[in-house]
């Protein structure tokens, strides 16, 4: 390990020391902990764990990066937006020859893109699409106008810029 160890908390150090039997371990934790240090405990535990699984060589302080960010509970699913049914229900599933009992209908934060941010037209023919020429009736869809304001969507869109950041640093 190096003589600065002062620079960082044990329990930083002792995780990564976890690590050292990857080949090319560095002299000192400064640089990693340069890197690491806004991320709690538990993340930096998690991405050693992944680390000591899939690694060969010491990772990088953004390979731990994009680990804990991979370990990190993904935002809003464990948010239940379910309610009792006033009369339970079940449904007959013929192909498996299965019956499930139905207790709990799931309730959207918006009822006209039921949470994806997109909500389905139809045009007709007419300009109600945008479009200037004449063309045949057809379905689209457009940013629902609980775009900005829906914490479904924006949980979504920030899940999927951070899997783009991810996959971006894992090729870059």
């Amino acid at each position: 390990m190096g003589a600065v160890t002062a620079a960082y908390p044990v329990w930083f150090r002792d995780a990564l020391k976890r690590l050292m039997g990857l080949k090319f371990p560095p002299v000192d934790l400064a640089t990693h902990w340069e890197g690491l240090r806004d991320l709690p405990p538990a993340s930096v535990q998690a991405a050693v764990s992944r680390a000591a699984r899939e690694c060969d060589e010491f990772p990088s302080p953004q390979m731990l990066r994009a680990f804990a960010a991979a370990s990190e509970p993904r935002l809003g699913l464990d948010e239940d937006r379910s309610r009792p049914l006033a009369e339970p229900r079940a449904i007959v599933v013929p192909q498996a020859g299965v019956t499930l009992p139905v207790t709990r209908e799931w309730t959207f934060y918006c009822d006209t893109c039921e949470d994806t941010g997109w909500a389905s037209f139809h045009c007709g023919g007419t300009e109600a699409c945008g479009r200037d020429r004449a063309h045949a009736a057809h379905a689209y869809v457009q940013h629902c106008a609980c775009w900005d304001s829906n914490p479904a969507v924006r949980r979504k869109r920030q899940r999927a810029a951070q899997q783009a950041h991810a996959r971006t640093a894992k090729n870059g």
